[in-house]
């Protein structure tokens, strides 16, 4: 859980974590049908890897967010909040 272990029980009842192959929509679906807020923090994160298996890398992360994103239009999501990593800055 991370730093979501510091919020109150009742805030973090609220909270619905979600893991799971960003690259199979369906595996995701049944999720988006009870929140208002989605937070996408789901990634291949590895720089190193991605260069070695580029196919991979843009499955899980392009892919994945597209999957992401159908699935929070298609549920009528008030929100998407997409975290990026310090990598896009240099």
């Amino acid at each position: 859980l991370g730093t979501l272990a510091l919020l109150s029980d009742d805030l973090r009842a609220e909270i619905v974590i979600c893991q799971g192959d960003l690259r199979s929509r369906d595996s995701h679906r049944p999720v988006f049908g009870d929140v208002e807020i989605v937070f996408h923090l789901g990634a291949l994160i590895s720089i190193p890897h991605s260069y070695r298996s580029p196919d991979e890398a843009v499955a899980t992360n392009v892919m994945g967010t597209l999957n992401v994103l159908q699935c929070a239009r298609e549920s009528s999501i008030s929100r998407l909040v997409h975290a990026s990593t310090s990598e896009v800055y240099g």
